[in-house]
């Protein structure tokens, strides 16, 4: 059975020195967000804080490697009741394998008198906990482990925002439990983050939101999710002039599609759709070449993926997509380009 990523954390490492060239031993401090709700609708908003889960090096992190240290010289494990631990212990919840609520179980960090002898000191083991186990190291310290996938980024200079997306609201967003309280909606929401100055985000709210379809709603029969509106978005780019193109990776929507929101307007443009049962992997954007502005999608495995539809006798609409005829490209993988559009399309 396929595992799902229902408890997931958002994270950054600060580099102690600017990328410029390659070094074999860079060393950085990596944060976990705690986030704080301040609204629950649509995919919520929240105040964003973060937790130091410690500072190490390339050859530091691969020194405790090599020791080969297991779970249990980090951490003492006990059984949770009822999401009840021990005393001392702190309860953690991981992905779930087909029964919607994940693993439950409890950590005590294995320092002081505790500590492994596989260990020179408690910092050590605390180095071995941020970097070696690092979502349960996060919640153990108070981060915010709830999210469903995330999955594209992507930075906006003109703006100072962050485009983040979740490919459903679901799990540890909607179960009513710990820091994300929100409604499930399965065709999932892009988020915007406010940077500061340093690019740490402080802020974050939805900004594009799927919508399920209801029984008697338009579409219904063949989609679950609306489409007119996004479903398990994937890739994001930002690709200037208040542009940020979202690729899909869904089966709630026949074809997976391509779109560009507009920032400024706040409206949402679909601009392509791709073979059915394939999924967008990449998009990019290149500024005048000859005169045009011209965008590039990648996708893969065409006709794999069986869309969803909702009811079962829709199933021959569904095979269409993915008949024998088109057995030469299953699997393929695909660049499609966009031009002849004029560079200036995008000014104001």
């Amino acid at each position: 059975m396929k595992k799902r990523s229902l408890f997931e954390g958002f994270y950054r490492l600060v580099l102690d020195q600017p990328v410029t060239s390659f070094n074999r031993n860079w060393c950085g401090t990596l944060y976990a967000a705690r986030l704080t709700q301040t609204d629950g609708n649509g995919g919520g908003s929240f105040d964003i804080n973060w937790i130091e889960l410690g500072r190490g090096c390339d050859q530091e992190v691969k020194a405790i490697i090599d020791k080969k240290p297991k779970l249990s010289d980090i951490f003492q494990v006990a059984a949770a009741s009822g999401g009840n631990c021990p005393a001392g212990y702190t309860f953690i919840r991981e992905d779930e394998l087909g029964d919607g609520q994940g693993y439950e179980y409890c950590l005590n960090l294995r320092v002081g008198s505790l500590r492994s002898p596989l260990f020179a000191n408690d910092a050590e083991v605390r180095k071995a906990a941020a970097f070696l186990e690092t979502r349960k190291y996060a919640r153990y310290l108070g981060a915010t482990i709830e999210f469903e996938k995330g999955e594209g980024l992507s930075y906006d200079p003109d703006n100072k925002k962050i485009y983040f997306d979740i490919t459903a609201i679901r799990g540890g967003m909607s179960d009513g439990r710990d820091h994300i309280q929100l409604q499930e909606n399965i065709c999932g929401a892009v988020y915007e983050l406010d940077v500061d100055d340093n690019l740490t985000a402080t802020k974050m709210r939805a900004i594009v939101v799927g919508e399920r379809l209801k029984p008697g709603e338009p579409y219904f029969e063949i989609y679950t999710c609306n489409p007119n509106k996004i479903a398990a978005p994937d890739n994001l780019r930002y690709i200037g002039q208040n542009i940020l193109l979202i690729g899909e990776d869904t089966r709630f929507h026949f074809n997976n599609m391509i779109w560009a929101y507009d920032l400024k307007r706040k409206t949402l443009t679909r601009i392509g759709t791709i073979q059915t049962g394939g999924e967008v992997t990449g998009m990019f954007e290149y500024a005048n070449i000859n005169g045009q502005y011209v965008l590039t999608a990648n996708v893969q495995h065409a006709f794999v993926d069986r869309p969803r539809a909702q009811r079962p006798d829709l199933s021959g609409l569904v095979d269409v997509g993915l008949a024998s005829d088109y057995s030469i490209d299953r699997g393929v993988g695909f660049v499609y380009f966009i031009k002849l559009i004029p560079t200036g399309i995008f000014k104001e």
